[in-house]
């Protein structure tokens, strides 16, 4: 009997040890920029995106974008812009996923060119969901995809859902 109960411990220790966390991230982002910037008027611009999130130290504590994009704004009313939903994951712990960052590479009518430095984008959460609620978590999703659509970016703007997974 001594032997089943240690084992059943030892089982119990290892169910516990073996439970993780995660978390998916989605952010619903809408990109602008002037037609005018830096007194010079702009021809082109794209937007090379993506998520800023760091590794743990444990892991060596190294930088990194996730869901890298390059998109070409559209020109229209005197401005650029553009659409995209960034993804990105965190494991054992949401504080090495900082959000969404941005840099411009500007063309001017000049012919001369300018990367913008990294910007981080403004979020403003719209949800936080977990393993018992994905339902919910999809619809949101859907919800933001349809606002994000029909949206007239006037700014630089973000809405941003997570969900937590445990098991």
């Amino acid at each position: 009997m001594t032997k089943l109960s240690t084992l059943g411990i030892f089982l119990i220790s290892l169910s516990s040890f073996g439970t993780t966390l995660s978390r998916a991230y989605q952010y619903y982002t809408g990109l602008h920029f002037s037609e005018v910037a830096f007194d010079k008027k702009v021809v082109a611009v794209y937007a090379h995106v993506g998520v800023h999130s760091k590794q743990p130290e444990w892991r060596g504590g190294k930088e990194y974008w996730q869901d890298v994009r390059h998109i070409e704004l559209k020109k229209g009313d005197g401005k650029f812009t553009g659409k995209v939903v960034l993804k990105a994951s965190a494991g054992y712990n949401d504080h090495y996923v900082y959000g969404p960052v941005v840099q411009y590479w500007v063309y001017f009518e000049d012919g001369t060119e300018r990367k913008t430095d990294n910007a981080k984008i403004l979020v403003q959460h719209d949800g936080q969901f977990n393993s018992d609620t994905k339902k919910e978590y999809k619809e949101a999703g859907a919800k933001l995809q349809k606002l994000l659509d029909e949206m007239d970016v006037d700014r630089t703007t973000c809405k941003g859902i997570w969900i937590t997974f445990t098991g």
